[in-house]
């Protein structure tokens, strides 16, 4: 468990949206891989004021770093005194009374993915915050194997706290390398849905995920309601609709060419048959250029691959490293569909190409 740069940076953003105060409770006792100078420093850049700080570059300090942010008491939770904290309880159990409605926030820097009874630990969050508190999750996801006993999904955190009724202030996921005390963090905002193209290998990059969460306690907010994930509930609303939301735009009379002469391509080529004028398809493999694929010529792609149709739909489950090939191919984004999303989701295909800022 540990603070570099990037968490440095995120506690910054955090605090120039509001003043943190009171006190604040580490589950799991933190490290720190800079001094107080640098902090210092990074508040200048973000124009966020600190404390009084020390021209100081020995690394600092769990209750130096929480006082400068602006808490007066800071203290450390743990399931053994290895590293000394306060208190010392199991998360993986209920903890003990005295500890309800205790703290303003409490910062899970690391912790949770170690227990293996997770929402108990979300339960007894929720016990320790008062009304008004805010816990903030700094949690490993993709390409964090054998780290602790989980990796988790931001769609935990999102579906969790909503059901909940808890405001959920600040959701993002990041990037980073194993260098993540010296080199850049990637950070994107996250939003429902804006990952499920990636969520079936489509993460292709050599880097770790980690997600950022903060969310605060209110009158209303529970903590034993268990989460249906917002992937299905979504679906499962379609279906009670009976809406059919896999061709999403105007393909009536359109000359269309698939990308992906493959099952997916083949369900994709059923839902249009009717009423558009599927062209031919579109593959990456070399054995499949220049053969039928349901009656239809299926070619490599190119740069000349749109010029004899209206539009290429996207039907493939590496539909990101696609958008990405086409877009290099100069092909024009207007058309560009893609099958099952919407066209202002059609920029998520996009998303790790463009993060919101740097930490």
């Amino acid at each position: 468990m540990g603070i570099s740069r990037g968490t440095a940076k995120f506690f910054l953003n955090e605090k120039s949206v509001h003043d943190f105060n009171g006190s604040v409770l580490q589950l799991g006792k933190q490290t720190f891989y800079f001094s107080e100078q640098d902090f210092a420093h990074w508040g200048k850049e973000m124009g966020v004021s600190l404390a009084t700080t020390k021209n100081c570059n020995q690394p600092i300090s769990d209750t130096r770093f929480f006082h400068l942010v602006g808490f007066d008491k800071v203290y450390s939770a743990d399931s053994s005194n290895y590293e000394n904290p306060d208190f010392i309880f199991d998360l993986n159990y209920p903890v003990p009374k005295e500890f309800h409605d205790r703290f303003d926030v409490i910062y899970d820097g690391g912790t949770m993915e170690h227990c293996f009874n997770t929402f108990q630990v979300l339960k007894n969050i929720y016990s320790m915050l008062k009304v008004g508190g805010k816990v903030i999750h700094s949690s490993p996801s993709t390409n964090h194997v054998d780290h602790g006993f989980f990796m988790f999904s931001p769609t935990l955190f999102a579906d969790y706290y909503s059901v909940n009724q808890w405001k959920v202030e600040n959701l993002k996921i990041f990037t980073y390398t194993q260098n993540h005390t010296t080199e850049p963090w990637q950070v994107y905002n996250y939003t429902p849905g804006c990952l499920e193209n990636y969520a079936f290998g489509g993460f292709k990059m050599n880097k770790m995920l980690g997600i950022w969460s903060v969310n605060e306690k209110l009158d209303s907010s529970t903590s034993n309601k268990i989460p249906a994930q917002g992937f299905y509930t979504k679906e499962w609303d379609k279906n009670n609709h009976s809406l059919d939301k896999r061709i999403t735009f105007d393909a009536k009379n359109k000359r269309i060419k698939i990308f992906g002469a493959s099952k997916l391509g083949q369900e994709a080529y059923q839902d249009l048959a009717s009423y558009a004028d599927v062209v031919g398809f579109i593959d990456n493999s070399e054995d499949k250029m220049g053969r039928l694929f349901l009656d239809k010529m299926t070619e490599l792609p190119s740069k000349d691959i749109a010029n004899d149709c209206d539009l290429i739909l996207i039907a493939s489950l590496f539909a990101p490293d696609i958008y990405q090939q086409l877009l290099q191919l100069d092909i024009p984004k207007e058309k560009i569909k893609c099958y099952k999303l919407i066209d202002s989701q059609i920029p998520f295909l996009n998303f790790f190409q463009a993060p919101i800022t740097e930490y």
